[in-house]
């Protein structure tokens, strides 16, 4: 598209890389130990340990963060101690929303399309909408035609572009709620984690949730919740 001269020149622009993390897979651990790791369900456990404790890009080991308190209990440098070296690495976050996401018989999904950050936890389950949006639009196609093949990616895209653009900017504000060392950014993370009431955030679910895509040529799954489903959207 850019050697035509159809890319936008925002879609030209780098990645965004505004924070870096430290990922790593320990070995297996003593659930007496610890008790969490019983339950029947996965959980996500996060500790904001407060001003000046984000790993910094210049940060070449952990040990300033060894006596800090690990969700699941014990202490960050036990859960250290129990990761092989090599199991541990340094990850820049990328964020990037294209403007654009199909020519011709090329369109873009998930990651290639929209990089969130994973602080939102929604990277995944978007990609997986636009498989299903996307399948759907292409089942509905007349013929093989480029003209169709166009049809489709355009419904797609009206389909997707806004849900995604949305959970984009909500996942960047969010890493900034939970991360954010700024002055305001402090002062907003107080407000949010501590005065915001907890019906405020599941009504944001809710409606967030009642947005189901289902492939079209298979019977509808029924809604087996208490909560509202959206219309689906199969032309």
């Amino acid at each position: 598209m850019d050697e035509i001269d159809i890319l936008p020149k925002v879609d030209l622009e780098d990645f965004k890389i505004n924070y870096t993390t430290i990922v790593g897979v320990a070995a297996p651990s003593n659930l007496e130990k610890y008790p969490k790791l019983k339950e029947e369900h996965s959980s996500f456990n996060q500790v904001i340990y407060g001003d000046g404790a984000n790993v910094k890009v210049k940060d070449t080991t952990l040990d300033r963060y060894r006596d800090f308190p690990c969700p699941v209990g014990g202490t960050m440098g036990e859960l250290f101690d129990a990761t092989p070296k090599h199991l541990i690495s340094k990850v820049f976050i990328e964020e990037k929303m294209f403007t654009t996401c199909y020519n011709s018989r090329s369109v873009l999904i998930g990651d290639a399309w929209h990089k969130f950050h994973p602080a939102g936890g929604q990277g995944a389950q978007h990609a997986i909408q636009d498989a299903v949006s996307l399948a759907n639009c292409l089942y509905n196609m007349k013929d093989s035609s480029l003209e169709s093949i166009n049809s489709a990616f355009t419904k797609y895209y009206k389909q997707r572009y806004d849900r995604n653009i949305a959970m984009f900017n909500v996942s960047g504000g969010f890493a900034k709620v939970l991360n954010g060392q700024k002055i305001t950014e402090q002062l907003i993370r107080k407000l949010v984690l501590n005065m915001i009431a907890r019906w405020v955030f599941k009504s944001k679910i809710r409606k967030d949730i009642a947005y189901r895509p289902q492939v079209a040529w298979l019977p509808l799954t029924e809604n087996r919740g208490n909560g509202p489903v959206l219309p689906q959207e199969l032309q």
